[in-house]
């Protein structure tokens, strides 16, 4: 499966200089606070006492349900976000970067060789987007054979369906500093991507720059989307 991810020139630089992807800790990174709403709801005892309800009325062993509650387990695991949506103008207009933003491409399967230590692989799950997202909405989407802590950050609200997001996430072996990105290594980055698009907007200047460092590190350069471009 080709994935996409919509990132600024910074940050593709870091990724081919450092050779790594920078994988987060959501309820540190992510910007909106709906995300991990059951996180969120962990923080407290009225949260906490109201998921345990919530699980054993959708067929969760009251074992599984307190593996759940286990902040010590959720806070080993990083994520980072991919995209099915290629080339799409909602994504460009979202991730503009003042028009500077750049869409990488990858396989999913060069996303799962990535590893830490050579033991722990990254994962990749669907987000499901729902009508209104609430403790119930991501607590109902588990069930007793897909049960895994991971699965309280694959729910997002409907309006963002259009990103067609996929999740990439991998476990730490341990709990490391939330604060900081989690560097995962890429072996070879000329294969790890798969392409660089530019903006529709980006001024010819910038699109020669993209295509010079491209071309120095040996990264296939797939020229400026041309979404904006009146075509007979």
């Amino acid at each position: 499966m080709e994935l996409h991810r919509y990132i600024s020139f910074e940050s593709f630089v870091d990724i081919v200089q450092s050779k790594s992807l920078k994988f987060v800790y959501p309820p540190v990174a992510w910007e909106d606070t709906y995300e991990g709403y059951a996180y969120r709801a962990m923080q407290t005892l009225s949260g906490r006492e109201r998921i345990f309800s919530i699980l054993i009325s959708r067929g969760v062993d009251k074992d599984h349900a307190g593996l759940f509650l286990n902040d010590g387990l959720l806070s080993t695991l990083r994520y980072q976000c991919w995209s099915k949506a290629k080339d799409k103008v909602a994504m460009w207009s979202i991730y503009s970067y003042s028009s500077k933003a750049l869409m990488i491409s990858t396989k999913s399967e060069e996303l799962e060789k990535l590893t830490i230590n050579g033991r722990r692989n990254v994962q990749l799950m669907p987000v499901n987007y729902v009508q209104s997202l609430s403790l119930e909405d991501e607590l109902t989407a588990l069930t007793p054979t897909t049960f895994t802590s991971n699965l309280i950050f694959q729910s997002k609200r409907n309006e963002f369906s259009h990103e067609e997001e996929i999740r990439a996430y991998i476990d730490t072996n341990g709990i490391l500093n939330k604060q900081l990105p989690l560097s995962v290594p890429i072996k070879n980055v000329q294969e790890f991507i798969g392409g660089v698009l530019v903006h529709p907007n980006s001024p010819t200047w910038y699109v020669d720059v993209v295509q010079e460092y491209c071309k120095a590190n040996g990264i296939n350069f797939l020229g400026q989307s041309r979404l904006y471009k009146f075509e007979m």
